[in-house]
């Protein structure tokens, strides 16, 4: 029962946050760093209480490949269609390494999962650490949010003089 109220509730926050993906590019990158946490928490968990199976590990490696692969073609979005990246900082740069360092992890997690028994302990170990990467990734967005709307800002009231 909890697994299934746990499933709802994810499934609930992926679908309100699914209508702002069209709007803000760095908002897309923190809801699919947001989906690639719940992902990698689900599996933790399920490895945890031993109640995930091979094929069920499968199926959420999967969905978490291509929730990171909409991470990676999000940076690329931004990174095409805006060319004051260098203006944002260091925070731009980080945000770009912790996607990177996303796909690495989950690389290796996949590798791991082909001797599923044998790696349970440090697929979970993977599992944990994607999960606590993504949350990083969100805060890195957040003050990337809060740059990027300083810039625009300051921006507009220049042209608007």
């Amino acid at each position: 029962m909890r697994i299934f109220s746990t499933s709802v509730l994810l499934s609930g926050a992926i679908l309100l946050s699914a209508p702002v993906f069209a709007k803000d590019p760095l908002r897309t990158i923190a809801d699919h760093a947001r989906m690639v946490q719940s992902q990698a928490q689900e599996i933790n968990l399920g490895l945890k209480k031993k109640t995930l199976s091979e094929d069920a590990l499968k199926s959420k490696l999967m969905m978490t490949s291509e929730s990171i692969e909409k991470l990676k073609g999000a940076v690329a979005q931004i990174e095409a269609s805006r060319s004051d990246l260098n203006a944002l900082g260091r925070d731009w740069q980080l945000l770009k390494d912790k996607v990177q360092l996303l796909a690495i992890f989950h690389e290796r997690k996949s590798e791991l999962a082909g001797d599923f028994n044998r790696n349970r302990s440090m697929i979970r170990a993977h599992a944990d650490g994607i999960a606590k990467r993504a949350a990083m990734l969100q805060e890195t967005v957040s003050r990337l949010e809060k740059t990027w709307a300083a810039q625009t800002a300051s921006a507009s009231s220049g042209v608007s003089e």
